[in-house]
């Protein structure tokens, strides 16, 4: 849903055939309900209009070639349209990549079966550590003690 904020909008002018020109500021579920909208309520939207895509947590406005452009994030400067295209083409090594995962394609390329690994090898079931042994905590307190007692002697 699109929603004209005609109270925050500027009227600039009736053109001929007595439509309301607006440079104007919208709300939206996402950026892609924007394509190709150039006009809301019966009034043009004239270049410079901003528009709030709250699903997609973006700002947009109208360029003078009626694009919407995304101002926010990593897709600045891209239209929705290119940002759905190139997620569309993303998604398909993902789906390729899950079936071949769902499928349990053993082998590395070569012909010879991969070795099966035994679940206890996981880092989840790994011995508490000895006694004699230092934790990673321990080892990093040890090593910034050495390095500022190294810059206090300079």
């Amino acid at each position: 849903m699109i929603k004209f904020l005609k109270g925050q909008s500027r009227f600039l002018y009736r053109d001929a055939t007595g439509k309301e020109h607006f440079e104007a500021m919208l709300v939206c579920d996402t950026a892609a309900e924007l394509a190709g909208v150039t006009e809301l309520d019966g009034a043009v939207l004239d270049f410079g209009s901003i528009a709030h895509a709250v699903d997609d947590a973006q700002i947009l406005r109208l360029d003078s070639s009626g694009d919407w452009i995304i101002q926010t994030g990593d897709d600045a400067g891209k239209t929705p349209t290119e940002v759905a295209s190139s997620n569309a083409t993303l998604s398909a090594p993902k789906t390729a990549l899950t079936k071949a995962i769902d499928e349990k394609i053993e082998g590395d390329g070569t012909g010879e079966a991969l070795p099966e690994v035994e679940e206890s090898a996981y880092a989840d079931d790994a011995e508490p550590l000895e006694s004699g042994e230092k934790s990673v905590e321990a080892v990093d307190s040890e090593v910034k003690k050495a390095v500022n007692a190294d810059e206090k002697s300079e």
